[in-house]
């Protein structure tokens, strides 16, 4: 019983440290919104990988974080859009 209790506490645990991975009801457009949410973010609060883009993409740093924040407000229109044409 104890192994249950564990077990548990310790999904319940991680799962409130990862609150983006979602559950076994979490759907794969919800899924995917998540991880490009976390992704824009990382991207946006960590400046050498901003830098980086930036240099690589041959844009502005200003105009990729302003891009990225747009992104992040609107992460599944090219979600619908793919599986529209399926």
């Amino acid at each position: 019983m104890s192994d249950k209790l564990r077990d548990r506490q310790l999904y319940e645990q991680m799962k409130s440290k990862h609150v983006g991975v979602g559950n076994a009801d979490t759907t794969r457009e919800e899924f995917i919104s998540n991880m490009k949410r976390d992704t824009y973010a990382t991207l946006i609060s960590h400046s050498s990988l901003l830098d980086h883009l930036s240099v690589s993409l041959n844009k502005p740093k200003r105009l990729l974080h302003s891009e990225m924040i747009d992104k992040m407000a609107k992460p599944l229109a090219n979600v619908h859009k793919a599986n529209d044409g399926k």
